[in-house]
C-alpha cells in the first residue's frame, strides 16, 4: 500500500512539473511574449532552442522527492515574427520569451505625393 501511494505522489509530483505548468502567452504592440512558470528550475537547466518558426523549451529540476524531472514544450510561432530577434530572462522562476514582429510585417504609413 504505501509503495502505492509514493508511486501516485512521484506521478502528481511528476504531472505538475510537466503537465501543469503554468503558461501565460501574450501579443504585446511590438511582438510576442511567452511567459513560463518553471520555479525550482536552475538557469543553468533550461534551455531555449529554435528552428524555424519553431520554440523548444526545456528544464529539469528535483522534485521534492530528490528525482530528476524533466518539463518540454514547443511553440510555433507566427510566420509574421523575427525569430533573430528572440530574448529570453529567467528571473523569480518566470522564463520570458519575447520576439519582434518582422519589419515586413508591421503596419506604416504611406506618404502620398
Amino acid at each position: 500500500m504505501e509503495t502505492r501511494i509514493n508511486e501516485l505522489f512521484n506521478w502528481w509530483d511528476s504531472y505538475i512539473s510537466t503537465e501543469a505548468s503554468s503558461i501565460n502567452k501574450n501579443e504585446i504592440i511590438d511582438g510576442e511574449s511567452i511567459k513560463l512558470d518553471l520555479l525550482g528550475a536552475k538557469k543553468e537547466n533550461i534551455s531555449v532552442d529554435v528552428s524555424g518558426q519553431i520554440i523548444t523549451v526545456k528544464s529539469t529540476k528535483k522534485n521534492i522527492y530528490g528525482q530528476n524531472t524533466k518539463f518540454e514544450r514547443t511553440y510555433q510561432l507566427d510566420e509574421k515574427y523575427d525569430t533573430k530577434s528572440l530574448k529570453a530572462k529567467y528571473e523569480d522562476g518566470i522564463l520570458t520569451i519575447s520576439a519582434d514582429v518582422k519589419e515586413s510585417r508591421k503596419p506604416r504609413k504611406i506618404e502620398i505625393d
